[in-house]
């Protein structure tokens, strides 16, 4: 019978060796054995499974002892526990939200959640022109679109990582807008792209927003679901869009552009890889003329990514 753990205590190591720092088998483990205490419990380079439920109840109980450690369970860093969660109270994080979200242990979700404020701009719009259609290209853990929810927009997001998927159905229910929002379990790619499934390079650090499609040299792959941008455009007609694919928004955003239902683009544009920036360059010289920067990037030579928001010119 495998030893309760004391790090997890709602759940029971996987396996007799258990090498988390509070238990008391403190035997060496094989690298193997330490890739599947990571993988079963969710999250990880080799971990692509999804996290499982902790009990609410657990969660009211232990909501404020449990703690983010600094080191995983196998005492290698950044990599650890991630399917157990500590529900965020509106108090402590002076962020302007509606919704009520958790946060996995081991990752940034906290740093994801605080990075609404960035998004005040397309609140603000929304509040404008009142509920559409969203499109959530790149949903996360599901902020964006349980914000934009909870604002009356139907909203259709996208998102190819397992656990993420797990903590988005999570909020989903959490905030009650299951009926508002309808989640595609995949990657959107290029309309020049014609395959059903794409390889997924997963980030093996805490930061579980950062899996791409792009073939980044070094990361385990895993095989998603691929949804073509001009059939998604086609069939859910957005008034909104939101994006923040990691690179893969310069093959989607000429598309984009060119549907005429949509009226607002907010978009991350991710130059930090030597083979981005020109992409970035040439996308934002070929805007066409009938969209209007309302929120103009910020390029610096050291940075990563930018925030662009554009809006339709009336006709």
């Amino acid at each position: 019978m495998p030893s309760k753990c004391k790090v997890s205590p709602a759940l029971h190591c996987p396996v007799r060796d258990c090498s988390c720092s509070s238990c008391k088998n403190k035997r060496k483990t094989s690298h193997r054995t330490r890739d599947a205490l990571r993988s079963l419990r969710g999250g990880g380079a080799r971990g692509a499974i999804p996290m499982k439920k902790i009990p609410t109840n657990i969660i009211k109980q232990r909501g404020n002892q449990i703690r983010f450690p600094s080191k995983s369970s196998t005492g290698t860093p950044k990599r650890g526990i991630r399917n157990e969660y500590t529900i965020l109270p509106k108090s402590t994080l002076k962020v302007p939200r509606h919704g009520t979200y958790r946060c996995r242990l081991n990752t940034n979700d906290k740093a994801v959640i605080m990075e609404l404020t960035s998004y005040k701009t397309l609140f603000d719009n929304i509040d404008a022109n009142g509920p559409q259609k969203l499109l959530d290209l790149g949903g996360h853990i599901g902020c964006i679109s349980i914000e934009a929810a909870l604002r009356r927009c139907n909203v259709v997001a996208l998102e190819p990582f397992p656990s993420n998927i797990a903590a988005f159905k999570i909020h989903m229910e959490l905030n009650n807008v299951t009926k508002k929002i309808k989640l595609l379990e995949g990657a959107v790619v290029g309309p020049q792209c014609s395959d059903t499934t794409v390889p997924l390079a997963i980030n093996a650090g805490i930061n579980m927003g950062t899996h791409s499609v792009l073939d980044i040299r070094g990361r385990h792959k895993i095989q998603v679901d691929a949804f073509n941008v001009t059939r998604i455009l086609s069939k859910y007609k957005p008034y909104y869009v939101k994006i923040d694919i990691e690179g893969t928004e310069y093959d989607v955003l000429p598309s984009i552009w060119e549907c005429r239902s949509v009226q607002t683009i907010f978009a991350e544009l991710h130059y930090g890889h030597a083979n981005l920036r020109p992409k970035l360059n040439k996308i934002l010289r070929s805007k066409p003329s009938f969209w209007k920067t309302v929120r103009k990037p910020q390029i610096t030579p050291k940075g990563r990514a930018t925030i662009v928001m554009w809006t339709r010119k009336p006709s």
